[in-house]
């Protein structure tokens, strides 16, 4: 994909990525849970966060981000884990939440 087709919050994910080059930067997935309301009813959906040098720094920055992802945590535990494994790119981030949701 050229920078011309990329949204902007793919451009974003790019350029936190690849601004220091010379130190690159870990890549961290972890689930969010995320209260949401409906009617008079609250139920937590998770959702899955990617963050930048989550390991090496006190203060983790958010580069990309999938709220309301289900409200299953343990069908979600999984995919989260997949994600650090495999080191993704959080530019694939929604292409792969997509995938799984239409699994």
């Amino acid at each position: 994909m050229n920078k011309n087709n990329m949204s902007d919050n793919e451009t974003s994910m790019e350029n936190a990525i690849t601004n220091n080059r010379a130190q690159p930067q870990k890549v961290a997935y972890e689930m969010i849970g995320e209260v949401h309301t409906f009617g008079d009813q609250a139920y937590i959906s998770y959702g899955i966060a990617a963050y930048v040098d989550a390991e090496t720094s006190d203060a983790k920055r958010v580069i990309a981000h999938v709220p309301d992802v289900s409200p299953n945590r343990s069908i979600l535990e999984p995919l989260v884990q997949r994600c650090n494994t495999l080191g993704l790119s959080p530019i694939h981030l929604v292409d792969v939440v997509e995938d799984f949701l239409n699994s």
